[in-house]
């Protein structure tokens, strides 16, 4: 991949990865965004120099945190069907963000 970004999303119900570049987001589509990986040179040049391997290595073994992105997947079942029918972005991501932060929804 190039610059830009590595979203985890889920996708009529399944796990995908997507890229994008420039602005571009897997909001505008019907994909659902779990986790994402910037790969934009400012984001690893002053840790990694020329090492985009290493900084994404680094990124996928120490600093994601997967059981979030576990429960926010397993939640969207709920989610979407509390809000009747297609994704309404600000409401899910309202949502998960009150359950990680140990609120009720």
């Amino acid at each position: 991949f190039g610059s830009g970004w590595v979203w985890l999303v889920r996708d009529d119900g399944n796990l995908k990865l997507v890229t994008t570049g420039n602005a571009g987001t897997p909001i505008a589509g019907t994909s659902i965004p779990l986790l994402t990986l910037d790969v934009w040179e400012h984001a690893y040049y002053l840790d990694y120099q020329n090492e985009r391997g290493r900084y994404v290595d680094v990124f996928l073994k120490e600093l994601i945190n997967w059981d979030f992105a576990a429960s926010n997947f397993a939640a969207l079942d709920t989610i979407l069907s509390g809000i009747g029918g297609g994704p309404c972005m600000t409401a899910i991501f309202s949502i998960l963000s009150m359950q990680s932060q140990g609120g009720q929804n």
